[in-house]
Protein backbone atom coordinates (compact mmCIF):
# COMPACT_ATOMS: atom_id res chain seq x y z
CA UNK A 1 0.00 0.00 0.00
CA UNK A 2 1.09 3.72 -0.82
CA UNK A 3 0.08 6.64 1.01
CA UNK A 4 -0.44 10.12 -0.35
CA UNK A 5 -0.49 13.54 1.86
CA UNK A 6 -1.66 16.00 0.01
CA UNK A 7 -0.30 19.33 2.33
CA UNK A 8 -1.60 22.87 0.97
CA UNK A 9 0.59 25.60 2.17
CA UNK A 10 -0.07 27.50 5.23
CA UNK A 11 -2.28 30.77 5.29
CA UNK A 12 0.72 33.34 3.67
CA UNK A 13 1.03 37.21 4.33
CA UNK A 14 -0.31 39.90 2.04
CA UNK A 15 1.08 42.71 4.34
CA UNK A 16 3.79 43.74 1.64
CA UNK A 17 1.98 44.52 -1.51
CA UNK A 18 5.77 45.03 -3.28
CA UNK A 19 6.28 41.23 -2.76
CA UNK A 20 6.41 38.63 -6.10
CA UNK A 21 3.73 36.29 -5.45
CA UNK A 22 6.74 33.46 -5.19
CA UNK A 23 8.28 35.69 -2.25
CA UNK A 24 5.39 35.52 0.23
CA UNK A 25 6.23 34.63 3.45
CA UNK A 26 3.96 32.90 5.89
CA UNK A 27 1.46 35.14 8.28
CA UNK A 28 1.41 34.37 12.17
CA UNK A 29 -1.57 32.41 12.10
CA UNK A 30 0.39 30.04 8.80
CA UNK A 31 3.36 29.71 11.27
CA UNK A 32 1.00 28.57 13.90
CA UNK A 33 -1.29 26.30 11.89
CA UNK A 34 1.41 24.76 10.16
CA UNK A 35 3.43 23.78 13.38
CA UNK A 36 0.03 22.12 14.32
CA UNK A 37 -0.52 20.32 11.35
CA UNK A 38 3.12 18.82 11.92
CA UNK A 39 1.76 17.50 15.58
CA UNK A 40 -1.17 16.34 14.04
CA UNK A 41 0.53 14.23 11.33
CA UNK A 42 2.97 13.41 14.00
CA UNK A 43 0.38 11.76 16.47
CA UNK A 44 -1.66 10.10 13.60
CA UNK A 45 1.67 8.67 12.51
CA UNK A 46 1.38 10.46 8.96
CA UNK A 47 4.81 10.16 8.32
CA UNK A 48 6.30 10.37 4.98
CA UNK A 49 9.41 8.95 3.49
CA UNK A 50 9.47 11.56 0.81
CA UNK A 51 8.57 14.75 0.56
CA UNK A 52 8.02 16.89 -2.55
CA UNK A 53 7.88 20.72 -1.66
CA UNK A 54 6.90 23.74 -4.42
CA UNK A 55 9.44 26.35 -4.31
CA UNK A 56 8.00 28.95 -3.44
CA UNK A 57 8.51 30.79 0.06
CA UNK A 58 5.25 30.35 1.63
CA UNK A 59 5.54 26.00 1.03
CA UNK A 60 8.97 26.07 2.31
CA UNK A 61 8.55 27.92 5.24
CA UNK A 62 4.95 25.71 5.51
CA UNK A 63 7.23 22.62 5.66
CA UNK A 64 9.62 23.99 7.61
CA UNK A 65 7.47 24.63 10.74
CA UNK A 66 5.33 21.45 10.30
CA UNK A 67 8.84 18.96 9.67
CA UNK A 68 10.39 19.77 12.91
CA UNK A 69 7.25 18.20 14.85
CA UNK A 70 7.60 14.46 12.95
CA UNK A 71 10.60 11.84 13.27
CA UNK A 72 12.94 10.96 11.05
CA UNK A 73 14.09 12.28 8.36
CA UNK A 74 12.64 12.27 5.39
CA UNK A 75 13.89 13.13 1.25
CA UNK A 76 13.12 16.44 0.43
CA UNK A 77 12.76 17.78 -3.11
CA UNK A 78 12.09 21.12 -4.20
CA UNK A 79 10.50 21.21 -7.62
CA UNK A 80 9.45 24.85 -9.51
CA UNK A 81 6.60 22.78 -11.37
CA UNK A 82 4.39 22.96 -8.22
CA UNK A 83 4.07 26.43 -8.10
CA UNK A 84 4.06 26.67 -12.13
CA UNK A 85 0.54 25.04 -12.36
CA UNK A 86 1.38 21.70 -13.69
CA UNK A 87 -0.91 19.18 -13.14
CA UNK A 88 0.35 17.50 -9.71
CA UNK A 89 -0.23 13.83 -10.53
CA UNK A 90 2.10 13.84 -13.24
CA UNK A 91 4.53 15.57 -10.76
CA UNK A 92 3.91 13.05 -8.50
CA UNK A 93 4.12 10.35 -11.10
CA UNK A 94 7.73 11.40 -12.23
CA UNK A 95 8.98 12.48 -8.49
CA UNK A 96 7.15 10.06 -6.37
CA UNK A 97 10.61 7.64 -6.37
CA UNK A 98 10.44 4.67 -4.18
CA UNK A 99 8.39 6.15 -1.26
CA UNK A 100 5.46 4.41 0.61
CA UNK A 101 4.24 7.41 2.43
CA UNK A 102 4.68 10.51 0.15
CA UNK A 103 4.10 14.49 0.90
CA UNK A 104 3.65 17.29 -1.69
CA UNK A 105 3.11 20.44 -0.64
CA UNK A 106 2.16 22.68 -2.45
CA UNK A 107 -0.48 25.13 -3.56
CA UNK A 108 -4.67 25.74 -4.43
CA UNK A 109 -6.17 25.36 -7.00
CA UNK A 110 -4.01 22.81 -8.32
CA UNK A 111 -3.59 20.69 -4.69
CA UNK A 112 -7.28 20.53 -4.66
CA UNK A 113 -7.41 20.10 -7.87
CA UNK A 114 -5.50 16.33 -7.56
CA UNK A 115 -7.14 15.40 -4.81
CA UNK A 116 -10.31 15.56 -6.27
CA UNK A 117 -9.35 13.61 -9.38
CA UNK A 118 -7.60 11.21 -6.93
CA UNK A 119 -11.20 10.59 -5.10
CA UNK A 120 -12.74 10.24 -8.51
CA UNK A 121 -16.60 8.87 -8.46
CA UNK A 122 -16.50 8.74 -4.55
CA UNK A 123 -19.14 11.39 -3.77
CA UNK A 124 -18.85 11.67 0.09
CA UNK A 125 -14.80 12.45 -0.73
CA UNK A 126 -15.21 14.94 -3.48
CA UNK A 127 -18.13 16.97 -1.83
CA UNK A 128 -15.93 17.09 1.21
CA UNK A 129 -12.48 18.01 -0.91
CA UNK A 130 -14.85 20.56 -3.25
CA UNK A 131 -16.37 22.43 -0.15
CA UNK A 132 -12.93 24.15 1.10
CA UNK A 133 -9.34 23.25 0.81
CA UNK A 134 -8.29 25.52 3.55
CA UNK A 135 -4.72 26.91 3.70
CA UNK A 136 -2.68 23.96 5.88
CA UNK A 137 -5.37 21.42 5.23
CA UNK A 138 -3.66 17.93 4.19
CA UNK A 139 -5.82 15.01 2.20
CA UNK A 140 -4.82 11.83 3.14
CA UNK A 141 -5.13 9.14 0.26
CA UNK A 142 -4.69 5.54 -0.07
CA UNK A 143 -3.45 3.52 -2.40
CA UNK A 144 -4.17 -0.52 -2.94
CA UNK A 145 -0.82 -0.80 -5.34
CA UNK A 146 2.57 0.57 -4.75
CA UNK A 147 4.57 2.57 -7.85
CA UNK A 148 3.80 6.65 -7.95
CA UNK A 149 4.28 6.43 -12.12
CA UNK A 150 0.88 4.65 -12.38
CA UNK A 151 -0.91 7.50 -10.12
CA UNK A 152 -4.14 8.27 -11.81
CA UNK A 153 -8.00 9.79 -10.98
CA UNK A 154 -9.84 7.71 -9.01
CA UNK A 155 -6.92 5.55 -7.44
CA UNK A 156 -6.83 7.02 -4.46
CA UNK A 157 -9.13 6.41 -1.23
CA UNK A 158 -9.35 9.88 0.85
CA UNK A 159 -8.10 8.32 4.50
CA UNK A 160 -8.37 11.49 6.27
CA UNK A 161 -9.05 15.07 5.47
CA UNK A 162 -7.51 17.47 8.31
CA UNK A 163 -8.10 20.87 8.47
CA UNK A 164 -6.63 23.44 11.06
CA UNK A 165 -9.76 24.77 11.87
CA UNK A 166 -11.04 21.23 13.38
CA UNK A 167 -8.22 21.40 16.09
Amino acid sequence: MSRLLLFRHAESSRDNPALADFDRPLAGRGVRDAALMGKLLAARRLIPDRILCSSALRTRQTLEHAIVHLPGAPEIEFLDDLYSGVGYLGVIAANGSEAGTLMVVGHNPMIQEAALLLAGGDAASSSKLAAKYPTAAVAVFDFPSSGWNAIAPGAGHLAAFLRPGDY
